[in-house]
């Protein structure tokens, strides 16, 4: 009986401890499987009552046969038990294959829904971006025609100005610049009284002063400028000083720092090769690590040095470079302030036509948007809806399963309950006739435990091997998903920067050729004015030419008539140069003016002289103040021009100049107190390697002596050597062999006694850091 329960825990071991993936086998072949298994029941049953009846005929007689078949019995019995488990297994994982199911198909429902859902919207926002569209294009049509019409009124407006202004070049012909006292006295004028030449004059006049002042006080401010750039050149050129000098003794540095380190490699060298390692090696040691840290130190300070001298240098070539941009830039910053005064009204306009396309776009958005919450809310309520008629179907269905499982199982109650009473007979009959085979059933199953704990492991190792490789499969998989997807992103990405580009590409083209269009239209334009401007010049400067002989001549008879106090001569005079013949009616009039004029200069000169003084001081006073005026003006000019940037940035410049100055200075000091650190690094290095030579001369005194002593004793040094040394050499030999393979180096010993721990670790640790 024992023997055959153990078999049938061991099958039904065996069957559990098979892979997963027979529970994935398909229902029609469990349900053939559970058939035949009924059928070769039944047969069996019905031989089993067939050999019970004849057992009943000759109970003594027990065979080989017999206990097979109820082993038989029992087996299919517990394959019954297992098949009617793996069947509730089989309809547990078909209900969750189903509600699975249920649960996709209500995610694509809704997803389709809301497919339909994106469409509709989709489709409602191009109807209103192509209405929008079509009315936009029917307004830009409208304004097209209302600019074309207006065009044409102005070009009709401008060949009637254009007329008119060459009526008007014909009165201007004889055009001079009015000097100041003239400007005066037509402004102090009424304009009605005024010629249209004076007044023409006058408002040239107003136009072109303050453009004269302006250009003064650029030129001043050029002059600054260059003079900035020269003391900015001069401190270059200092700084470029300076920095040979570093190099220099950078470079003196290093010879020390050299000479330094031969001087340490030869006390290294003597350290080595002297007798003093064990007595003095301490104190040598500490002042070598000293050492060696202070040139460490010295070294880090001469790296320092060389970086700030090479960012130096490199600051120097930047100033130089950027020295020469400002100069570019500020003859480009005149230029770019008119195009951006352009640019600015351009972009307000665009800025007005943009805030009321937000408007629209903002409202549209609302309306958009209150849409939306009322679909999601529709949507919700008519999930809730179906979820509550989904789950009062399950719970019916549930109901009923629960009921079919417990009449199920109780059947199987009772039908176990007969099988093991059945049972129970046939091993109470059979348990005498297997005693007599209990040793064979023995042997048997130590053969089939053996095989299956060879077997087992194979399982298991193949069980993780495949399950590695599927996990290794499955992230592979999972990485090139991932892959894909960031590919198609970046594709897309890609497309639409290409699209944009293109779109701008286009943009900038057509903005190119009208642009070179209304370039060369305005060149051509300023090319005829140039052409006639000159003619004009030309003309002018011959009736200049012409005007000014006359006037010296006039002038010359002017002073000859005011010389003399009678005028009756002066007319004699005046009539004799042709006063009153073919000279025209202005020169006479200009001639009687300028003898009035003339008599009058000659009184009032001598009252003049005391009132220059008075002049003189307040013209003065009146300079000054106009300076004040003009420095204030050009200050509030330049805090609204883009040039003020770079004036603060030279200022920075030179702060930063100040800042590095302050730098070096420092540097300079730190490299002093080095030097004397160095100086008196050096005095301590002799004053040792002195007091290293005594201590190597006293050395050698003592180990004469020794050897004198030992040599008055021989023989008794000897005994005593042996007796007293000779366990601790068989130690000391016993410690060597063994710390052969601890340390690399033996150290070396210089007496009868092996050396202490602190000194191998110490050894250890200078073969350790060599090595690194």
């Amino acid at each position: 009986m024992s023997q055959s329960y153990s078999r049938s825990r061991r099958a039904r071991s065996g069957r559990h401890i098979e892979p997963d993936n027979t529970m994935s086998d398909t229902d029609t072949d469990l349900n053939n499987t559970s058939a035949d298994v009924d059928s070769s029941s039944t047969f069996l049953m019905s031989s089993s009552l067939s050999t019970t009846n004849a057992d009943s005929d000759a109970e003594n007689r027990v065979t080989k046969q017999m206990i097979e078949k109820k082993q038989l019995m029992h087996d299919l019995e517990l394959l019954k038990i297992e098949l009617s488990q793996k069947n509730l297994m089989i309809d547990n994982l078909k209900a969750e294959h189903m509600n699975r199911v249920d649960d996709l198909e209500e995610k694509v429902s809704e997803n389709r829904h809301a497919k339909l859902m994106l469409q509709a919207r989709l489709e409602s926002q191009l109807k209103l971006q192509q209405e929008e569209s079509q009315t936009k294009l029917e307004r830009m049509r409208q304004e097209i025609n209302a600019i074309m019409t207006r065009q044409h009124q102005l070009e009709e407006e401008n060949e009637r100005l254009q007329e008119k202004a060459g009526d008007l070049r014909k009165g201007l012909d004889n055009l001079n610049v009015l000097p100041g006292e003239k400007y005066l006295e037509l402004k102090s004028t009424d304009q009605d009284q005024i010629s249209l030449k004076d007044f023409v004059l006058v408002k040239i006049y107003e136009a072109a002063n303050p453009y004269k002042l302006e250009c003064e006080s650029l030129h001043q401010q050029v002059d600054v400028l260059t003079r900035q750039l020269q003391s900015n050149e001069e401190d270059v050129a200092t700084y470029q000083k300076e920095a040979e000098q570093e190099r220099l003794s950078r470079s003196e540095l290093e010879y020390r720092a050299q000479r330094l380190s031969l001087q340490v490699d030869e006390l290294k060298s003597r350290l080595e090769q002297g007798d003093y390692k064990k007595s003095n090696f301490d104190n040598v040691l500490g002042e070598r690590d000293s050492l060696d840290r202070e040139v460490m130190e010295m070294k880090k300070s001469n790296t320092v040095l060389e970086a700030s001298l090479k960012s130096k240098i490199d600051e120097l070539h930047e100033y130089h470079k950027e020295m020469q941009a400002t100069k570019q830039s500020l003859a480009l910053l005149k230029q770019d302030k008119e195009y951006l005064n352009k640019h600015v009204q351009e972009l307000s306009t665009r800025y007005n036509i943009m805030e009321d396309q937000l408007e629209q776009t903002t409202n549209q958005l609302n309306v958009a948007k209150q849409a939306r919450e009322e679909l999601y809310e529709k949507y919700i309520t008519i999930r809730e809806q179906y979820k509550s008629e989904y789950e009062v179907k399950l719970k019916e269905e549930l109901s009923n399963i629960s009921m079919k499982t417990n009449a199920e199982l109780e059947k199987i109650r009772n039908d176990t309950k007969e099988m093991y009473e059945r049972e129970n007979r046939s091993l109470r009959e059979a348990r005498d006739n297997a005693l007599s085979e209990k040793e064979r059933a023995k042997n048997a199953e130590r053969e089939a435990t053996a095989r299956y704990d060879q077997l087992l492991p194979e399982f298991r190792q193949l069980q993780v091997s495949a399950d590695s490789k599927q996990s290794e499969l499955q992230n592979d998989l999972k990485l090139k998903q991932f892959e894909v997807d960031r590919l198609q992103i970046v594709l897309d990405e890609t497309s639409k920067n290409l699209n944009q580009t293109k779109l701008d590409y286009e943009k900038c083209n057509k903005k190119n050729e009208v642009l070179s269009k209304e370039f060369y239209a305005l060149q051509n334009t300023s090319d005829k004015r140039v052409t006639s401007s000159e003619a004009e010049v030309k003309e002018l400067k011959e009736k200049l030419h012409v005007y000014e002989k006359l006037e010296q001549e006039l002038d010359d008879v002017i002073m000859q008539a005011a010389e003399i106090d009678n005028e009756v001569e002066a007319e004699r005079v005046l009539f004799a140069y042709g006063y009153g013949a073919n000279v025209p009616s202005t020169t006479k009039r200009r001639m009687q003016q300028s003898v009035h004029l003339a008599r009058r200069v000659l009184q009032l000169e001598r009252a003049n002289t005391s009132l220059r003084n008075e002049l003189d001081r307040e013209s003065q006073k009146k300079d000054q103040l106009a300076e004040e005026l003009h420095s204030a003006t050009s200050l509030l000019n330049e805090a609204q021009q883009p040039y003020n940037y770079l004036i603060e940035s030279i200022k920075t410049r030179d702060d930063q100049n100040q800042s590095l100055e302050k730098q070096l200075s420092l540097l300079q000091d730190d490299y002093r107190k080095l030097k004397q650190q160095n100086e008196e690094l050096n005095r301590t290095k002799n004053g040792m390697a002195a007091d290293l030579e005594r201590l190597l001369n006293q050395r050698e005194e003592m180990s004469v002596i020794k050897q004198v002593v030992l040599g008055l004793n021989p023989s008794q040094t000897t005994r005593t050597s042996t007796s007293v040394h000779g366990p601790f050499s068989r130690d000391r030999t016993s410690a060597q062999s063994s710390d052969i393979h601890v340390t690399a180096p033996k150290p070396t010993i210089f007496t009868k006694q092996e050396p202490p721990s602190w000194y191998r670790k110490l050894k250890q640790q200078n073969t350790n850091s060599k090595a690194r």
